[in-house]
Formats: structure tokens, C-alpha cells, sequence
């Protein structure tokens, strides 16, 4: 079951600026994560949450937790960029972000699959994606290498 991890502070109520990490699983968190797992509040939640933060789509309003159990308000995202260098910037966000990761815990099992999304990264061309977009792109970035059969990784699931 998917779950995610906020900063634990002094009340049981979090939003977007706490969260820390998503992962999938539970073994995905034993096998990949270096966080220490007491240091942090921890809430389960649905494959679609998961995967609507894991892909940009969704964005945490608050959150309630009480006994592991987050009661969650989401916000659908829909980003759009009509700029290449808008986009371009978010792509070599996302390359810093997986090549520090590589760097750092290249031993990692779920660094193979950092390295994969890297190399996806860096043959995207902004330019390209907003041309076939008609020059404006609406929707996430994660979502529309999903969409092409990419395996993507956001960056709170390196951590």
C-alpha cells in the first residue's frame, strides 16, 4: 500500500510544504529509502493518490493524520507551458535531481530506474514537445512520457 511521509511538527494537520517523500511500498521504502521512518509522520494512501502526486496531477491541500491514517483535501493540477525555456527548465530540474541521486546511491535498486528516466530526460527536446503541442502543452510532463510508455520517477520518491 502506497503511503507518504510529512514532517512531524507539533500538530497532526500538514500540507504540500511538509510532505517529504511518496513511495509505493513498503518494501520500496526498505530497499531504497534513507530516511529514518520515526523522524517522520506517515500516511497511508490510494494507488490513485499515489500516482496523481507521483505524476504532477495532484497536489496535497491538508491533511489530517490520527493513528497512520491521513484524511486528505487534493487539488487536481494541470500544468501547462506555452515557453520553452519554462519547460526546459523543468526538465533539467528533474535531470539535476535524478543524476544527484545516481551520484549519491548508485547501488540503490531503484536507481536503474532513475537512470533510465534520466536518459529519457536528456533526449527530450522542449522545443519538440511544444511543437507537437501546437505551441502550448498543457498537462504533466510525467504524465505525458507515461502516456509515450516511459517509466518515470518523481523526485519524493528519491529520498
Amino acid at each position: 500500500m502506497p503511503f507518504l511521509f510529512f514532517l512531524k511538527k507539533n500538530t497532526n494537520i500538514f500540507t504540500q510544504a511538509d510532505l517529504v517523500a511518496i513511495f509505493d511500498s513498503q518494501k520500496t521504502f526498505d530497499e531504497n529509502s534513507v530516511l529514518t521512518e520515526n523522524l517522520y509522520e506517515k500516511a497511508s494512501i490510494t494507488e490513485d493518490e499515489f500516482n496523481g502526486i507521483r505524476k504532477n496531477n495532484k497536489e496535497i491541500i491538508s491533511c489530517v493524520i490520527s493513528n497512520g491514517v491521513g484524511n486528505i483535501t487534493f487539488r487536481e493540477l494541470v500544468p501547462s507551458f506555452s515557453q520553452s525555456a519554462d519547460l526546459s527548465t523543468h526538465i533539467n530540474t528533474l535531470k539535476d535531481q535524478m543524476s544527484d541521486w545516481i551520484k549519491i546511491f548508485p547501488s540503490k535498486p531503484i536507481t536503474s530506474i532513475a537512470n533510465s528516466y534520466l536518459i529519457t530526460l536528456n533526449s527530450l527536446n522542449a522545443d519538440n514537445i511544444l511543437l507537437e503541442a501546437n505551441g502550448y502543452f498543457q498537462g504533466s510532463l510525467e504524465s505525458y512520457l507515461e502516456d509515450r510508455g516511459y517509466t518515470v520517477l518523481n523526485p519524493l520518491q528519491l529520498r
